[in-house]
């Protein structure tokens, strides 16, 4: 039986990387994933939007929910920093009712829907570990790389219950996916230090 999601690309599946979008089609297929396209969502914000205007992010990012919601399907993006910030207006947006009705109250007015707070938000790399186990995916893997990868894990990866049941602190899920497909993970120090973004718009000496 598949497991079913409403599928969020991201920015960059979105623009500047669509390599991003055409392998995910190939891996749903292999991996027994139906992912249900949000046809029309807008971006996650990127940590940018809200910069200028919270409430802005947080009622875009509440369509989003509403619209998974109505596919009775909850969320599923291979962006770190979608996972991050969805995540992150989802449960801001529960923990506040007052604040929840008024960003429903802009929904109802501007497009007609309605978010109730009945959803979640899930990165790929937890879906492939947790859900889908990476003894399947070993399994699949045809063209195996035997090669030194370094995994990299976003800022948004350090907040607890951001991908699964990883680590905070010292996560593991990406080497543990890497030796899977046949790769050798490396350690660097560079694994969690964040890139600056999105920073980078309005500390940029102290990013670079």
């Amino acid at each position: 039986m598949p497991l079913k999601y409403a599928y969020h690309p991201g920015n960059v599946a979105h623009s500047g990387s669509p390599e991003v979008a055409d392998t995910m089609d190939a891996v749903a297929r292999n991996l027994g994933l139906e992912l249900t396209p949000l046809e029309g969502a807008t971006s996650c914000g990127a940590g940018i939007i809200k910069q200028a205007n919270q409430r802005l992010q947080l009622a875009l990012n509440a369509r989003t929910f509403a619209m998974s919601e109505s596919l009775g399907l909850e969320i599923l993006t291979p962006c770190a920093a979608t996972a991050g910030n969805l995540k992150q207006d989802l449960e801001k947006l529960r923990s506040d009712n007052i604040l929840m009705k008024e960003i429903n109250d802009v929904l109802i007015k501007t497009c007609g829907m309605e978010f109730t707070g009945n959803t979640e938000v899930h990165h790929l790399l937890h879906v492939l570990v947790d859900e889908i186990g990476l003894d399947k995916v070993e399994k699949l893997a045809v063209n195996k790389f035997d090669f030194r990868v370094a995994p990299y894990y976003s800022p948004y990866f350090q907040m607890e219950g951001a991908c699964g049941g990883d680590s905070v602190n010292d996560p593991e899920y990406f080497e543990q996916l890497v030796q899977s497909l046949g790769g050798r993970p490396i350690e660097w120090e560079g694994r969690v230090v964040s890139v600056g973004a999105p920073g980078i718009f309005s500390e940029e000496p102290t990013v670079l």
